[in-house]
C-alpha cells in the first residue's frame, strides 16, 4: 500500500539523520512534513501517470478511427476505380478526370477538345450511372456506400 510505503520512507529518512533532531518536537515536525509532501509527490505522480494513460487511450482510439476511415477511403475509391471503368468510353474519360484528377470542366473541355456543355453532359450522366451501380452493388457496406456516393456529388 502506497501509504505505508511513504512512512516508512520517512522513518528511514529520519533515522539517517537522527542526528539533526534535537527534541522529539523537531522529530514530529520532520515526520509530518515528511509524510505530507511525500503524500502530495505520490498524488501527482498519480495524477501524471493518469493523464499519460488518459492521452495514450485517446491517441490510440484516434489511430484506430483515422485507419479505418483510410480503409474505407481505399475501398471506396477502388470502387469508383472499377466502375468508372464500365462507364462508356466519353463518360468514362470525363468522369475519371472530373472525380479522380479533380479537374474543372473547362479544364476537361480543354485537354479532351470537346464543349464544355458537352462535358457538363457527359459528368452528369457517367456520374448518375456510378450512382446506380453502386447503389445496386450488394455487396459494399452502408458506410462505403455513404463514402461513394458523397464523392460523386456534382
Amino acid at each position: 500500500m502506497a501509504s505505508e510505503d511513504i512512512v516508512s520512507e520517512c522513518f528511514i529518512q529520519a533515522f539517517k539523520r537522527k542526528e539533526d533532531f534535537p527534541s522529539i518536537a523537531h522529530l514530529k515536525s520532520f515526520l509530518y512534513t515528511s509524510a505530507r509532501n511525500a503524500a502530495l509527490n505520490h498524488l501527482k505522480a498519480q495524477k501524471r501517470h493518469g493523464d499519460v494513460h488518459h492521452s495514450l487511450e485517446n491517441a490510440a482510439e484516434r489511430l484506430d478511427t483515422d485507419v479505418e476511415k483510410a480503409y474505407i477511403k481505399t475501398e471506396v475509391m477502388q470502387l469508383i476505380f472499377s466502375e468508372i471503368e464500365k462507364l462508356p468510353p466519353r463518360c468514362r474519360d470525363v468522369v475519371r478526370l472530373a472525380v479522380i484528377d479533380g479537374k474543372s470542366a473547362q479544364e476537361i473541355a480543354t485537354e479532351l477538345n470537346i464543349a464544355y456543355q458537352t462535358v457538363l453532359n457527359q459528368k452528369t450522366k457517367g456520374v448518375g450511372l456510378l450512382r446506380v451501380a453502386l447503389l445496386k452493388n450488394e455487396l459494399i457496406s452502408l458506410p462505403v456506400l455513404i463514402a461513394a456516393l458523397s464523392l460523386l456529388r456534382t
